[in-house]
């Protein structure tokens, strides 16, 4: 029983939220893992005529979390969001989140794991 709580409790502490301290905001910024889903559709994204700076503010505004768990931001403000003036804020957060662990990797299920 402890070696079956104790390697779903190690599972759980990869899958939790991580955090980023951004200093711009004087704050953090709290995501979660990405699913094998997310990856996918960034990777479509990043394929599309879209430019890279538009897909970055997109995938924060999907990710990032207040500590609370709430979303950080409203989907419909990306429009307005994409004319801010803190796009390297922007692209330095979308480059951990996509740098982070995914679910599926957590669990074990990512064929790069496995191999």
């Amino acid at each position: 029983m402890n070696t079956a709580f104790n390697e779903l409790s190690e599972l759980m502490s990869r899958i939790v939220a991580q955090e980023v301290y951004v200093p711009e905001w004087k704050r953090k910024v709290h995501f979660a893992p990405q699913t094998a889903h997310e990856v996918a559709l960034s990777r479509k994204l990043i394929e599309s005529d879209a430019p890279v700076s538009e897909l970055n503010v997109a995938l924060v505004v999907i990710k990032a979390l207040n500590s609370d768990g709430s979303k950080m931001f409203d989907p419909e403000n990306f429009q307005e969001m994409i004319h801010w003036k803190c796009s390297l804020v922007f692209d330095r957060l979308a480059e951990k989140m996509r740098a982070a662990t995914t679910v599926e990797e957590a669990k074990g299920l990512s064929p790069a794991i496995q191999s």
